[in-house]
């Protein structure tokens, strides 16, 4: 037989099978619709936390740190490499790490609690977070209006939008406004305060989801070493709790993270990458989840496929019988059932994954118009090739190996016995 005959023989039953056929495609449309629409929002969620989350890290950049950071999960054991808590950095740990190839600078990263920060010809108090970033990592984050803050100079503040709209001002109005940030001791017992005044010269765009104040260096120093009550923090003698170093070149921020674990196995070094892997690590685990229901429906999609092929078989016997005494070979016979099945397969992945499109394209308008309408970049729904091609195959496959036995069973039929069947 021609393989144009098999195919137009196999539609053909199909198609005298309407019922029974739409029945049995339907379980492969749940499934297929079910996978592709959790790949689709687990892809929409995994692009805006690594958008995200690119914003706080630079290719070029390394962030060093000393002993380990505790995020619970029972006690950790205190050993010599291990002290179950993060250290300060030391002037020897400077001298060692700048002495690695190709760092093209290395940055302070001051620290300190504000106790309150506050606009101008206001007296409402809110809670400041603050952050010193050299300029290449500022301009990860762009900008509404406004200029970056100069991380030599003094007297600026970045804020981001949340910070303007609490304030009540547009972004355009915050350009030129004073803020008031207070800052305490770190001692609990100490009432001393400082304040210092900043010029707003920029605004983050809306579509960050982040809180934040960003100050140039000497400031944030200056406001770090009252907050610690320590002179000569943020320095090479005393270089603090965390270093930011940028590399020439993101291939070599890999090779001075490996030459900064092998200064000291205390020494810790996170690079873009090493965040990357992580996020992609969460989010895959995630997705396993998330198609795990899919898969389940396909499972039973297949029993059905299984069970209106065979029931095919009862009902075609005697078809069967003719097409084989009439030169039809086992093969074709098999290549006929299983292209009902492939059908079967292909045709319910296409509509759903055509369904799951237009249930994600309404998630991601209704999204942009109510609980996603602060992050107008963000969609919760999306749908690369990747998803939409796998799943299609992913149903014509399982259907095509669901359907490996009826065919195989057909085509075992005696053809003299088929001949004779009622």
């Amino acid at each position: 037989m021609r393989l144009s005959d098999i195919f137009g023989i196999a539609l053909s039953n199909l198609y005298k099978s309407k019922l029974r056929t739409v029945l049995t495609t339907l379980a492969v449309v749940i499934g297929a619709l079910l996978i592709a629409l959790m790949l689709s929002v687990s892809d929409g969620l995994k692009s805006f936390i690594t958008n995200q989350f690119g914003s706080y890290f630079h290719e070029q950049s390394i962030t060093v740190y000393k002993g380990n950071y505790s995020f619970g999960g029972g006690p950790q054991e205190i050993t010599e490499n291990n002290s179950g808590s993060t250290e300060p950095l030391t002037q020897e740990d400077f001298e060692n790490i700048a002495k690695i190839a190709n760092i093209e600078a290395i940055y302070f990263n001051p620290n300190f609690n504000a106790k309150s920060v506050q606009a101008q010809d206001s007296d409402r108090l809110f809670t400041a977070s603050t952050s010193c970033l050299p300029l290449h990592e500022q301009q990860l984050r762009p900008l509404s209006v406004g200029i970056y803050v100069d991380y030599e100079g003094s007297g600026q503040a970045v804020i981001s939008y949340s910070y303007a709209k609490v304030f009540g001002w547009s972004a355009s109005e915050a350009i030129g406004k004073t803020i008031t940030i207070t800052i305490g001791k770190m001692n609990p017992f100490s009432t001393d305060s400082k304040e210092y005044t900043f010029t707003v010269c920029g605004v983050l765009d809306e579509s960050l989801a982040m809180t934040s104040i960003f100050l140039s260096f000497p400031d944030a120093a200056d406001m770090g070493r009252f907050y610690a009550d320590t002179p000569n923090l943020y320095t090479e003698a005393m270089p603090g709790y965390i270093l930011t170093i940028k590399a020439n070149s993101a291939e070599d921020a890999k090779d001075i993270a490996l030459d900064i674990r092998t200064i000291d196995s205390k020494l810790n070094a996170m690079t873009y990458d090493d965040v990357m892997i992580q996020i992609n690590s969460a989010f895959n685990v995630i997705q396993i989840g998330l198609s795990s229901f899919g898969v389940i429906a396909l499972v039973v999609a297949a029993i059905g496929i299984i069970n209106t092929l065979i029931m095919a078989i009862y009902e075609r016997t005697r078809e069967i019988g003719i097409m084989k005494a009439t030169g039809a070979t086992k093969g074709d016979i098999r290549l006929l059932f299983t292209v009902e099945s492939a059908a079967i397969g292909f045709f319910g992945g296409v509509i759903g994954v055509g369904l799951a499109m237009t249930i994600g394209w309404l998630l991601n308008v209704i999204g942009a118009q109510t609980f996603l309408s602060a992050f107008p970049n963000f969609h919760l729904s999306v749908f690369t090739p990747l998803v939409v091609i796998g799943v299609i195959l992913l149903t014509t496959i399982i259907s095509i190996m669901a359907g490996i036995y009826p065919s195989n069973r057909a085509a075992s039929l005696d053809p003299v016995e088929a001949l004779r069947y009622e």
